[in-house]
């Protein structure tokens, strides 16, 4: 069961990656600063069509199911409770229950208000930004 469930993950992040890649030799190159060599930074974000935005997160979150089926298994073997990486917890705290759409809202939103940093990664975006700062204080 976890194995095909698994191959469905890992397919939906390779079809993710080819979506979001850089556009063919001899495209008009973006701004000094922009995306280059396949950096998913916000200049190739917000470039990108929606539906590919979407797609990103799909695989997002299909990687993190994997992590997590991964962690189960492993919990059965060595009888130890099955950890969430700070990743999991971070995307958990921000996200959970918040339609895909949402979270492209936000990424779209945070890249217009600063545009100046169009040259963060979308995962720096995602884990400053969004899920450190919905994380609960450690004590």
């Amino acid at each position: 069961m976890i194995k095909p469930a698994l191959s469905s993950c890992a397919a939906a992040l390779l079809i993710c990656a080819a979506l979001l890649a850089p556009r063919q030799a001899g495209a008009e190159s973006p701004a000094p600063g922009g995306s280059s060599g396949g950096t998913l930074n916000g200049y190739t974000w917000m470039d990108s069509d929606n539906a590919n935005k979407l797609s990103f997160l799909l695989g997002v979150e299909c990687g993190l199911a994997m992590e997590m089926a991964l962690g189960q298994e492993q919990a059965k073997v060595t009888g130890a409770p099955a950890a969430l990486s700070p990743f999991q917890r971070g995307w958990t705290a921000a996200f959970d229950n918040t339609p895909r759409q949402a979270i492209v809202d936000r990424l779209d939103a945070f890249y217009t208000a600063h545009p100046s940093q169009k040259d963060r990664h979308v995962f720096d975006v995602l884990w400053k930004e969004m899920l450190v700062p919905a994380l609960p204080a450690r004590s």
